[in-house]
């Protein structure tokens, strides 16, 4: 809100006549306010309260060639993350491609899940299915880095997709933040890439499982996320198919103390609380709310 006042004022006192200033391009795309500073910031490499505070800065002619492709694109759609090349999460800064969907800011919820657990059982397995960019797993282990340092050193950290770029993207920011030899990034089908590895031992399981859930007519519906790659996105005919092969998956691993929490649409949550429950019947199954008192995900504790 701030930022925005501060941008009503910087328009009413800076000329459109003005052309290719900073003031010139906010005018022009009033109705993108937000994300015309953002490109603005990433185009001139100086951060927004630079911008802000030079309404009177003229773009030179490399500058104003690529504001203008990137206007362009944004006006076509295709997601700010992707122009720009990176999405901020949490407290951290991660690459995006078209090859992972852009991390939202209510899977922070599953940081405050993983966090919490780390509190209860150590050491443990956190393992992050579907991780994408690695934007979960890499803020979940860089927090543990940081504020329990034990958990971090006993504990291991495991990131599987079913795609290769999406790997590559996420090793990338893996390497940013010094954990590429901390996290195990395998190809595979949701958990059988890891079956081996927790299994040499009766450690705790903290699963987070982002996967596609929605409807083949739900993502041709949702013009938001037409630039994102389908294959995160589409989760079978009803959406839940992969929850349904996961919950399968989890059974198979030998008995101990596990938490897995599965993000969906909130219209899903009664159907997998009941797959779950039929899948689980001694486990303590919820619903957990995003920010907006949503649910947005279920959870299953195996104690």
């Amino acid at each position: 809100m701030a930022i925005l006042k501060r941008l009503l004022k910087l328009l009413r006192k800076h000329s459109v006549h003005n052309m290719n200033t900073v003031a010139s391009y906010l005018k022009v795309n009033g109705d993108l306010p937000r994300e015309t500073l953002s490109l603005l910031s990433f185009v001139c490499k100086r951060d927004v309260s630079w911008i802000i505070s030079r309404p009177e800065y003229k773009l030179n002619r490399l500058e104003i060639k690529l504001l203008d492709s990137l206007l362009k694109r944004l006006g076509a759609g295709e997601p700010l993350a992707y122009l720009r090349g990176y999405q901020d999460f949490h407290k951290y800064r991660f690459k995006v491609s078209p090859a992972v969907l852009i991390p939202r800011p209510e899977s922070e919820i599953i940081i405050e899940a993983g966090l919490n657990f780390a509190n209860t059982q150590e050491p443990a397995f956190f393992i992050d299915l579907g991780t994408g960019s690695g934007a979960l797993i890499l803020t979940l282990a860089t927090e543990m880095k940081r504020e329990q340092k034990r958990v971090f050193k006993n504990s291991e950290y495991l990131a599987g997709d079913i795609s290769a770029p999406a790997l590559k993207v996420a090793k990338e920011n893996a390497k940013k933040y010094g954990l590429v030899n901390k996290i195990g990034f395998k190809r595979g089908d949701l958990i059988l890439p890891f079956i081996k590895t927790v299994s040499k031992d009766s450690r705790a399981l903290f699963i987070a499982a982002n996967l596609p859930y929605l409807t083949p007519q739900e993502a041709r519906n949702e013009a938001s996320i037409a630039f994102e790659p389908k294959t995160a996105l589409v989760g079978g005919r009803d959406g839940l198919s992969l929850y349904r092969r996961l919950l399968k998956q989890v059974r198979t691993l030998k008995a101990r103390p596990f938490y897995l929490i599965m993000e969906i649409n909130p219209q899903q949550a009664t159907t997998l609380i009941r797959i779950s429950k039929a899948a689980f019947k001694n486990s303590v199954i919820q619903k957990v709310p995003d920010l907006s008192g949503r649910t947005r995900f279920i959870s299953i504790r195996n104690n």
